[in-house]
């Protein structure tokens, strides 16, 4: 979600392996603005089964990605929270 307010975009990140495994690892986030051409790229660390993180921005995102360069074999779904 995005905090106006704050100028933060908020994401909250499960895994849910059907196995119950658990993968620690990094993970990029490509923040797109409306005014760049090319997004921002934040490297979040996965560490648990439920992670959440918080990243400060100029201004509302056009677009949040996950692994904008693939490198993550993942099925995601992405939902826009309010």
């Amino acid at each position: 979600s995005y905090d106006a307010a704050a100028r933060q975009v908020r994401l909250s990140l499960d895994q849910v392996q059907a196995d119950g495994s658990l993968f620690v690892m990094p993970l990029d986030v490509a923040v797109h603005a409306r005014s760049q051409a090319v997004p921002t790229i934040h490297r979040v660390q996965l560490n648990a089964k439920t992670n959440a993180f918080v990243i400060d921005v100029e201004s509302e995102p056009a677009e949040v990605e996950l692994d904008p360069n693939s490198w993550v074999l993942m099925e995601a779904t992405i939902e826009r929270g309010t």
